[in-house]
């Protein structure tokens, strides 16, 4: 019976481990998703700024 308990907590966390490298993972692919857009925003709305200034 404590043999089995013990089996089930390992299990419990190996899948927790899993959620967490797997959220973790996620949530990086997000921010470098977001990043690279606000970068790409920003340097469109320089050259725009940059073009009625300068004409």
């Amino acid at each position: 019976k404590e043999e089995e308990k013990h089996k089930m907590d390992k299990m419990a966390l190996e899948l927790e481990l899993k959620w967490t490298e797997t959220l973790r993972s996620v949530c990086v692919c997000v921010c470098v998703c977001v990043c690279v857009c606000v970068c790409v925003c920003v340097q469109k709305w320089k050259s725009r700024l940059m073009h009625l200034f300068c004409h």
